[in-house]
């Protein structure tokens, strides 16, 4: 494995400035309209998915048959290790449909988010915004419908089809279902998944470090025996 990754090792700055550049950070209290990213564009968000559930809802809060799913699965980053949240809405009825307004997520704490949504997923979510607000009572990130809509920044989603998901990409390693999903003024109000406050990859031991000079020149010189 290290002998295939010696001689691209100069262009991996190139690599993490290009994946950076992708990344929407949002600082306590900023907002902004999301471009849109892939796995094409961040590499980084490649993993495996380790916890799903979804929530039936409706529109209209006097409804009785749900057209409507939110869909919250937390996702272990294959190169990381760390966890990112998704958010993906869904339209199970038969008409064009969608939530109005915002999508509100209580329970992250950290200083900055890095959220974003996936353009290679899903259908399209328009014009989107976000903002964070950490000194809030409950931590709250808010999604903001399509601001171009004329109905009152509502997403559109065509029957049968799912919305490109949102996510929010952390630093955490583990997850505990203690936060909360929240559509303003629609029946959707459920547990969601979030990230446990000081969980971080591990670093290594500094008898591991003092190693790693010498485990480095033995490949080297591997590789130039193969050469």
């Amino acid at each position: 494995m290290f002998r295939t990754l010696l001689p691209f090792v100069p262009a991996l700055p190139l690599l993490l400035l290009a994946s950076s550049a992708h990344a929407v950070v949002l600082s306590a209290g900023a907002g902004q309209i999301l471009p849109g990213t892939s796995l094409a564009q961040r590499p980084e968000l490649a993993g495996t998915i380790i916890a799903d559930q979804t929530f039936a809802f409706s529109q209209l809060s006097n409804d009785p048959t749900p057209d409507l799913t939110l869909r919250n699965y937390v996702v272990r980053e294959t190169a990381t290790g760390t966890l990112d949240f998704y958010y993906q809405f869904n339209n199970v009825g038969t008409t064009v449909e969608g939530p109005q307004g915002s999508l509100v997520l209580n329970g992250f704490t950290t200083t900055t988010i890095d959220a974003d949504y996936r353009t290679d997923i899903g259908q399209s979510p328009g014009e989107t915004g976000i903002t964070y607000l950490p000194t809030s009572p409950n931590s709250q990130v808010f999604f903001f419908g399509n601001t171009r809509s004329s109905d009152g920044m509502q997403w559109h989603i065509q029957p049968g089809a799912s919305l490109a998901p949102f996510f929010i990409r952390t630093n955490a390693t583990d997850f505990i279902a203690a936060g909360e999903a929240d559509i303003p003024n629609v029946n959707l109000f459920h547990t969601a998944f979030i990230p446990v406050s000081g969980s971080q990859p591990g670093v290594p031991e500094p008898a591991t470090l003092a190693l790693l000079p010498l485990a480095l020149a033995a490949l080297v010189t591997r590789h130039r025996r193969h050469a």
